[in-house]
């Protein structure tokens, strides 16, 4: 039996406290907790500020650790670890957790690495009562796939027929959508801090594309854990998907630190992520990195959940800007430290017609101390064997 397997399974019974004792976070007791159908703790966990838009791969765990290695869902064709749990409640046919998960905040709309959206998996699956759920909460029915199929057009291919009236615009059940989504990441465009996001990409609330959190690195290092590493595979996916498309790739810090040391962490984790998505097999000339530090919180860095959410990774879509936004930095800035694998930098002189901005630094006088305080625990990146569940 796996370590990690369901539930169910185990049939151990233990309390919300000690769960999190362990070391096994509120967005991983979910998907534990959806493995099993137990809804009650799904609630537990989601009152405790568990992210319903999380997906497997962004926690470091692999389908079979949750569901164990017998499951079914690990015959499929496909790599599921990068779904958000909603798709994963579809793919079960559990009505009642997709309810709490809508209820929580999921985007109805979020797509996979194939851009998918729940929607897509109920007609796929034929389900009808979740793909109905699903439209009275948004879903559109013209979503399309990163082969331009909707998900009327995978009902005819999984020979789901009963779907199809379902799924036809015509009808009021599934009309067009009324907010215009241009990117089709199940963001409208009013709410989409970043527009042209690439098919197939996962993004937030936002509508950005986070690829990287603090769990996955060592607190204060730049190396991705190897645990993480096939989140950034299926970013590379979508990256090469999309070959014309070039990317930014920006570092950001919660506010522990100094802003040029943060400046710096930023762009070294930028440049540890771009190193992996060119071991994937993307072109280096169509990625650029930049650093934003501390200065575009998208959390409440007052408390450990929201610094650990603004230490993150971001990609954008479109030619990268040269420079220009305030507060940017990239490779040969002034503020920018080179990899650790590199040689030093030699001291960057200002020039006379230079922005006040371009103020010299001593190369490696005075280097910055590192953030003084612990950082918040990241998820469990240790197997653990008698998980504990909460009933």
């Amino acid at each position: 039996m796996a370590v990690w397997a369901p539930a169910t399974a185990q049939g151990q019974k233990v309390d919300t406290e000690l769960l999190l004792a362990r070391q096994i976070t509120a967005d991983q007791g979910l998907f534990f907790a959806l493995a099993r159908g137990d809804i009650q703790s799904m609630l537990t966990l989601m009152n405790q500020g568990a992210n319903p838009n999380a997906s497997l791969s962004i926690l470091g765990l692999k389908a079979k650790d949750v569901f164990g290695d017998e499951s079914p869902i690990l015959d499929q064709p496909f790599d599921p670890a990068g779904w958000p749990i909603l798709h994963w409640a579809v793919f079960l046919n559990n009505t009642e957790a997709a309810k709490l998960i809508l209820r929580s905040g999921a985007l109805v709309n979020a797509v996979d690495v194939y851009g998918g959206t729940a929607l897509h998996w109920a007609a796929w699956g034929g389900r009808h009562s979740i793909a109905k759920l699903l439209l009275n909460n948004g879903a559109s029915c013209q979503t399309t796939d990163i082969k331009r199929r909707t998900p009327k057009d995978w009902a005819i291919m999984s020979s789901q027929s009963d779907m199809v009236p379902l799924l036809t615009t015509s009808r009021t059940t599934c009309r067009p959508g009324t907010e215009k989504d241009s990117d089709g990441d199940g963001v409208p465009d009013h709410l989409d801090l970043c527009p042209n996001t690439p098919l197939g990409a996962p993004v937030d609330e936002r509508g950005c594309w986070v690829v990287a959190y603090a769990n996955f690195f060592d607190f204060d290092k730049a190396i991705v854990k190897s645990q993480y590493l096939p989140h950034l595979a299926n970013a590379a996916e979508v990256l090469k998907n999309n070959p014309d498309l070039k990317v930014d790739i920006q570092g950001h810090a919660d506010w522990i630190g100094t802003d040029e040391y943060n400046l710096k962490l930023g762009l070294r984790r930028a440049d540890a992520v771009k190193k992996v998505l060119v071991d994937n097999g993307v072109s280096p000339e169509r990625l650029a990195t930049s650093s934003m530090g501390s200065r575009q919180p998208i959390a409440d860095n007052r408390t450990s959940r929201g610094r650990s959410l603004n230490r993150r990774v971001e990609i954008h879509a479109g030619e990268p800007e040269t420079q220009v936004r305030a507060g940017v930095i990239r490779p040969g800035s002034p503020a920018y430290l080179p990899p650790e694998s590199a040689p030093a930098a030699k001291p960057v002189t200002a020039k006379p017609a230079a922005a006040p901005k371009a103020e010299a630094r001593p190369p490696q006088t005075a280097a910055p101390s590192p953030p003084p305080a612990a950082p918040p625990l990241p998820p469990s990146a240790t197997t653990q064997e008698n998980v504990p569940v909460i009933q």
